[in-house]
């Protein structure tokens, strides 16, 4: 229903009536609008009804859930007011802020902020910052633009960190994604590397400059030209170091380790250190968790093959090939899996409950077609022997 060149949501007699744009982007619009129970004005974020941005809008709200055993306030982080659904459409419930730091900045003429009211401002991003860490939360796009100033006319100014749409679980991050704005990526994301909480204090460090400064350090529109900038002022990224192999089979043991698939039974960093694939007298030290040690036995493979193993264009391909290659997870591993459904079909009466969907089935149910994108093809990972 349309009223005044606006967007009207009904959802069991909750009514949203739309008032003004506040942002526009890949995923859809943000909209100023009224809840007409109280009378209040809020923020909702209308995402694009295409598959990819829908499956992007159900992890924002697997995260946004995990965010509420945080007090908001108290956390410097946007409230979530929960979603709803406009035809095949995700809206996201949001309180609303006044101002994004980035136009704040720009109200200012660019000219920076006294450091005065530049250390309140770190401070509650640093605090955070600090809160996302002890849920295990990556914001993985922190930026100028998406923090919100409060009420600008209030002193000493609050922000609060808004748009959790790239955020992930920092045991859920895999080499290689590609995440964040160009010009606010830490090197390691760019680089295509492991990457974890430290990449959003990276962000935060480029805030702190543009907050001092009023503009931003590396302004760059490719990622290039922001490593060139960045390798021009703080000097080049270390290099990676290999390490010779120890034999052919205790390597290919030492893998099988690291690409346990039950997470539990997978090799711990000191376990590694230990393996006798290592020369006893190594200084090697690996600080990883068990979803880093998956993503490390990964890299081992395709230093010792000279490609990916898994080479995938989408998730669906990825578990695919690691099934083929390896077996399927154990069903207690899947049962706690949050996509779990989105790949596996569930049979309470066969003995392996869990089912993984065909090929005809994936691409009935989102569109895409699987797709064989591997160098080599292993029927287990003993193959690497050879």
């Amino acid at each position: 229903m349309s009223k005044k060149g606006g967007i009207e949501w009904w959802l069991n007699g909750f009514s949203k009536l739309n008032e003004a744009f506040l942002g526009e982007g890949g995923f859809g619009i943000v909209a100023k609008c009224r809840d007409t129970r109280t009378n209040r004005a809020v923020a909702i974020k209308v995402n694009k009804s295409r598959p990819d941005i829908l499956q992007q809008a159900k992890l924002e709200i697997f995260i946004l859930e995990q965010l509420r055993r945080l007090d908001p306030d108290a956390a410097n982080i946007v409230k979530w007011d929960g979603f709803f659904h406009d035809g095949e459409r995700v809206c996201l419930n949001f309180e609303l802020l006044d101002q994004c730091l980035w136009d704040y900045i720009r109200d200012r003429n660019n000219e920076g902020l006294p450091i005065s009211e530049v250390g309140p401002i770190l401070g509650q991003l640093t605090n955070a910052l600090s809160h996302l860490g002890s849920v295990g939360i990556v914001h993985a796009d922190l930026k100028s633009r998406n923090i919100m100033v409060v009420n600008r006319h209030e002193s000493p100014i609050k922000v609060k960190l808004i748009d959790f749409g790239l955020a992930c679980p920092a045991s859920a991050v895999m080499p290689g994604d590609r995440v964040g704005t160009v010009g606010y990526s830490a090197p390691e994301v760019m680089l295509g590397l492991p990457f974890n909480e430290a990449s959003d204090m990276w962000s935060l460090g480029l805030v702190a400059v543009e907050l001092g400064t009023g503009l931003p350090l590396y302004p760059g529109n490719e990622d290039y030209d922001v490593l060139k900038f960045i390798i021009e002022t703080q000097g080049q990224p270390p290099d990676h170091q290999q390490r010779p192999e120890n034999g052919q089979r205790l390597f290919v043991s030492l893998i099988k380790q690291m690409l346990a698939l039950d997470a539990n039974q997978r090799i711990t960093p000191s376990e590694v250190l230990r393996h006798p694939f290592f020369d006893p007298k190594s200084s090697l030290c690996i600080d990883a968790s068990t979803s880093d040690m998956w993503s490390l036995g990964l890299v081992a493979v395709e230093l010792a093959t000279g490609v990916p193993l898994y080479p995938a264009e989408n998730e669906y391909d990825y578990l695919k090939f690691i099934i083929e290659t390896q077996g399927q997870p154990p069903d207690h591993v899947l049962d706690s899996g949050v996509y779990t459904d989105d790949y596996f079909i569930e049979d309470n009466c066969k003995q392996q409950r869990w089912t993984f969907k065909t090929d005809q089935q994936f691409q009935y149910e989102t569109g895409y077609p699987s797709l064989e994108t591997r160098y080599i093809k292993l029927k287990c990972l003993d193959d690497l022997e050879q």
